[in-house]
């Protein structure tokens, strides 16, 4: 599953994507084999790392990839199996990308800013750029968000005082 990303204020230019883990009752040879062909389709055109990508997946992490193109740099998260990420995958919406239909899934804009919120916290509230990224995603989504669905899954996953603090930021 793709992640939103907004524009940031500096220029970095970067797009974050979720890997569902689906391997948990895959053998480690298979889950090799896996990582094989990930590192195999990526590595022509971007920079990737082995022992990052493993050291995700094994604890539910991310890893980058860093185009060697244009500098731009991808987030990849590994996805854990618990309620709300199950519930941000089943929320994911398919975009088509081109005329044979082949799609790429994004997450909603309220589960983006429910796990940047996430991430905030996991930083001890010093990440700027995800506090960036969640006004800027509240304040671009505004008329189209379910503040409801927000709220409520901010209580589940206790982080309603941030969501209020965001929303009030981001002028709502």
């Amino acid at each position: 599953m793709v992640g939103y990303k907004t524009q940031s204020l500096d220029t970095t230019r970067e797009a974050e994507i979720f890997l569902f883990d689906l391997w948990r009752s895959w053998s480690l040879s298979q889950k090799c084999n896996h990582i094989e062909g990930l590192l195999a389709a990526f590595s022509e055109r971007f920079y990737i790392s082995d022992s990052a990508v493993r050291e995700a997946i094994q604890k539910e992490r991310s890893f980058n990839l860093i185009d060697n193109n244009t500098g731009w740099k991808i987030d990849v998260f590994v996805l854990a199996q618990n309620i709300f990420q199950q519930n941000q995958l089943k929320r994911r919406q398919a975009i088509s990308v081109n005329e044979k239909d082949d799609k790429l899934y994004f997450s909603s804009a309220e589960d983006t800013v429910l796990q940047k919120i996430l991430w905030y916290r996991l930083s001890q509230r010093q990440s700027e750029q995800q506090w960036r990224d969640i006004l800027g995603i509240l304040k671009l989504q505004s008329d189209r968000l379910d503040l409801k669905y927000l709220q409520d899954w901010a209580q589940s996953l206790s982080i309603s005082q941030d969501l209020e603090t965001a929303l009030n930021e981001a002028g709502f």
